[in-house]
């Protein structure tokens, strides 16, 4: 079964706490399975972090739109932003921790787009 979920994040220190809140909520309610539900929202977590501590600066025009989908085989995580613009592979030396979690808890999906 297809499970759509769309959040949009304002640039504020409580963003990641109310998103998380929500989405915990969300995907208990909706997923059976456990591990999804926690590689999820540990990805969303790392993702979302980032974002408000390095691509945003200070105004609250700034914001984000997360989009998520589960299926039965797939899940699709969309992040669009307004940010400072990053491009992971022009830096490859300076990958960070986070990126490697995202990385190591999808390793068993078939495919990863960054």
């Amino acid at each position: 079964m297809r499970h759509s979920y769309s959040y949009e994040i304002r640039n504020q220190p409580s963003a990641l706490q109310s998103l998380t809140k929500e989405l915990d909520s969300t995907l208990s309610r909706e997923v059976v399975d456990s591990d999804i539900r926690i590689t999820v929202l540990l990805v969303i977590d790392e993702l979302v972090s980032n974002l408000l501590k390095y691509g945003f600066q200070a105004g609250p025009d700034q914001r984000s739109y997360l989009k998520i989908e589960i299926d039965d085989d797939w899940l699709e995580i969309e992040l669009k932003d307004n940010g400072r613009p990053f491009n992971p592979l022009v830096r490859p030396n300076h990958i960070r921790l986070g990126k490697h979690c995202r990385i190591d808890k999808l390793a068993d999906w078939e495919s990863i787009w960054f």
